[in-house]
């Protein structure tokens, strides 16, 4: 029986720490996002120069 406690103390912690890593990541994505469409504008008027 204790051992199913701790497994069962262990799981939300598991989610909490999989959701944070999630959110993390979606924030990190969506600034990458960014500055390669930032990157991207930059690149295309800087061909279009020469």
């Amino acid at each position: 029986m204790p051992g199913l406690l701790r497994k069962n103390q262990k799981i939300p912690a598991v989610f909490a720490r999989f959701w944070i890593l999630e959110h993390i990541f979606f924030v990190l994505s969506t600034k990458v996002q960014k500055i390669f469409k930032k990157m991207c504008l930059k690149f295309e008027h800087f061909v279009n120069i020469k």
